[in-house]
């Protein structure tokens, strides 16, 4: 894991830029000192690492700062969504018969960006005349795969190398919108395979 390394003169530059005499009782302002003491003393090692992930000390407990990846290093493929049908579920008239649903559908407003959930390679990017509609299939090249319908617009193309949290489409599903395919409303449909398998995308990404 590469270490951010933060000098001295990089912390006062920062200072500079967004404190003064009138803003120092900024509670937004002290959050962000607070942060690079925090950093400054894990480059040191006066505050360590414990298996948990959070930082500790001889005298008190760190609370843990959160990041966006989770273990497998996956991204959400969009901000500010809500899961309105999960993996697996049975949807009757609107799968076929017996089939539990392949991915998760997460609502959105036509027109979110989507973004790679990780680094990879684009396998299939078309706008179809068929249920899935706006199709965007990424090969991550680590075992998972991941793959998107009902957008709008697609921002790469086939063969294309993609980087993590690069915008590579819009979100669609609305009644006017193109590639919509068999949407009744605004969403993002989300497969992701591991191995070859379709798996429960919640499992994997926050």
């Amino acid at each position: 894991m590469k270490r951010l390394i933060i000098t001295e003169s990089e912390k006062n530059r920062i200072k500079k830029l967004y404190l003064n005499e009138e803003s120092e009782s900024n509670p937004l302002s002290q959050m962000m000192l607070t942060a690079l003491d925090r950093l400054k003393k894990l480059q040191s090692g006066e505050v360590k690492l414990d298996d948990d992930n959070e930082e500790t000390n001889n005298d008190q407990e760190i609370e843990n700062i959160s990041v966006e990846n989770n273990k497998e290093g996956l991204i959400s493929p969009i901000d500010n969504f809500v899961v309105t049908s999960k993996f697996g579920v049975k949807r009757k008239g609107i799968d076929k018969s017996g089939k539990p649903h392949p991915g998760t559908d997460l609502r959105s407003p036509s027109g979110s960006k989507l973004k790679a959930i990780e680094n990879g390679i684009v396998i299939d990017a078309e706008i179809r005349d068929n249920s899935c509609g706006g199709t965007l299939y990424i090969d991550h090249q680590n075992g998972f795969k991941s793959r998107f319908c009902h957008l709008k617009d697609i921002k790469v193309k086939k063969g294309d190398k993609v980087i993590k949290g690069q915008v590579v489409g819009l979100t669609g599903g609305g009644a006017n919108d193109i590639g919509r395919g068999l949407s009744t409303g605004a969403h993002l449909h989300f497969e992701l395979y591991k191995d070859g398998t379709l798996i429960d995308p919640e499992k994997y990404i926050n």
